[in-house]
């Protein structure tokens, strides 16, 4: 079977070592939906644990809003990457949109991390 015909599953499989696009995505888009969860994954996840570039500058302008105390939802992401100039570099605001609407729960973050982590080992 090759690439163009792959299930959908199995395309964040294909290209680069193993890592799930679907557990990154959800992980920050259950972040930027419900944020309280985040002082148990705090220590889980790392920028450098998510294989895509995209989700390491989301993930790193989410932490800083964290360690400033600030509050996180679209509305400061999208604020915070502009300040840092990166917000191309993370896919621009209707990526920062997908990630929040493509969601499934963010009820279960804490399993998304979980994966991200397990992955980057």
């Amino acid at each position: 079977m090759n690439a163009s015909h792959a299930p959908d599953a199995d395309r964040s499989r294909i290209a680069g070592p193993p890592h799930s696009d679907e557990a990154e995505q959800a992980f920050l888009g259950g972040l930027l939906l419900d944020n309280s969860v985040w002082p148990e994954v705090s220590d889980m996840v790392r920028a450098e644990d998510f294989y895509r570039r995209d989700h390491q500058v989301v993930f790193e302008a989410l932490f800083s809003l964290f360690q400033e105390n600030k509050p996180v939802d679209l509305v400061t992401a999208s604020e915070q990457l502009e300040q840092m100039g990166r917000m191309a570099e993370a896919g621009g605001m209707g990526y920062l949109m997908q990630l929040v609407h493509d969601t499934p729960t963010a009820a279960n973050t804490h399993a998304y991390a979980a994966i991200i982590r397990e992955y980057s080992l």
